[in-house]
Order: structure tokens, then sequence, then C-alpha cells
């Protein structure tokens, strides 16, 4: 993580339970870096006082801890805050923070939030197409995403703009094809005329269909099919 991220005092850091360091934790609070997490089921607790419930906003017990063993040196030298809460899935969890400046609800609040990075960097993949970095530093990265973000919103203006109910997808597709085009040439393609001159495939009525062989039987029209000397393909008497 440390080569990850470059620790601010001004930040709250969230993160899943994979980076549980005791040791880190500890360097965190002497650092006055804020951070919310998940802990593991079988950390080792001591406790040293509590906070009243409050089951409305889903905060089940908000307590003052240690973490570790002393006798393994493990336990941690700064107390930590324990907040049993759920997910956004309704999944009971507990979560450590050393944020003791916020309520237990806003740090649950913060920490179901956290699943909103992780939709708008999927919603990125998906909509923006960014599939490679054509530059590395800092400047082009961001320079990049800015521009695939302004190109997405301008599609989408540009849907409500002619009341488009197409795809985006179309949209793109038109752009590419009609950029050095006209406007006309442009909007005249989100709306094609189609040349089809065929009504498609229609439903057959299977019930009338029925009912006309049935009158065929009643009326002995298909009597001659139980005539083995006759043959229908070609309309004569087998000799």
């Amino acid at each position: 993580m440390d080569e990850l991220i470059e620790m601010n005092p001004d930040t709250i850091y969230l993160f899943d339970r994979g980076y549980n360091d005791y040791k880190k934790f500890d360097h965190y609070c002497l650092n006055d870096n804020c951070f919310i997490t998940r802990l593991k089921k079988n950390a080792e607790i001591e406790v040293l006082n509590e906070q009243t419930p409050d089951p409305e906003n889903l905060i089940f017990q908000d307590a003052e801890r240690y973490l570790g063993n002393q006798e393994n040196g493990t336990k941690t030298q700064h107390t930590l805050r324990l907040i049993h809460t759920k997910d956004s899935d309704g999944n009971p969890v507990t979560i450590l923070t050393n944020c003791f400046g916020l309520t237990a609800k806003e740090i649950g609040d913060l920490y179901r939030y956290r699943w909103k990075i992780e939709i708008f960097f999927k919603w990125m993949k998906q909509h923006l197409k960014i599939k490679m970095f054509y530059g590395k530093s800092e400047n082009a990265v961001y320079n990049q995403i800015w521009i695939a973000l302004i190109t997405y919103c301008l599609q989408v203006l540009i849907q409500l703009k002619y009341n488009h109910q197409g795809s985006l997808l179309d949209v793109q597709r038109s752009l590419v094809d009609f950029l050095f085009k006209g406007i006309n040439e442009f909007i005249k393609s989100l709306f094609p005329t189609s040349t089809r001159t065929s009504k498609g495939r229609r439903k057959y009525d299977w019930k009338q269909e029925f009912q006309l062989i049935v009158h065929q039987f009643d009326e002995g029209e298909v009597n001659h099919l139980d005539d083995l000397t006759y043959d229908p393909c070609f309309n004569r008497k087998i000799k």
C-alpha cells in the first residue's frame, strides 16, 4: 500500500481487510492518518469501553479497544474503534477505524459508500472504452480520462437534443462515420429510413389451419390419401 498511496493527513482512507497490518495501524495513528477498514474474524481484542448501540441506524456495537496480544508482541500501541454494522447487502461486518471524531453511523455509511468507487470504475471500463493509456505521466492519464468523460457527455447531450431513442453506441458509430460529412448528414444517420419492403414474418394461425383440416376430413376431401394406389405427388394412379 505504501507504494500505491501517498498518505495525506486530510484524507480518510477506506480499504478492505486484505490490508490488515497492526503495526501499520499504529503507524497511521502516530501520523494522524485516518482509515476505515474491516476486521478479520480471528482478531484478538481487548475491550476498554463501549458506547450505546443504535440499531435504528444499523449500529449494533461501538467500542474502543486494543488489537492483538501482548505476549506475542502483536498488541497495538494505540486504541482503535470497532463498530458492528451491516454492509450494503445486509451482511454483518465489523469495521475498524481510528476516526473518533465521527459518529458510528457516519463511519458505517462511509464504508458502505466505498462500493460507489468500485461501481464508478466498472462504469468507466464499460462506457469510456479506455483500453490503454497513451502516456504514463499523471497529466497524461488525467487528460485521457477527462477527454473520455467529455466525449461521453457530448454523446448523451446529442441524444437528448435530437430525441434519439437508440443506443449511445449508434451515436458513436455515426460520429465516426460522419465526422467530416456535415451535421445534417450526421443527424440523418441517427434516424435511418427503412428500405425493407417485406412485412416480415407473419404469425401463423394454427387453430384456423387445424379447423380447415377437420373440415376437409369431414367432407371426404382427404379420403384418397388412404388409397395406396394413389400418388399425391404426381396426381395419378400407381399401376
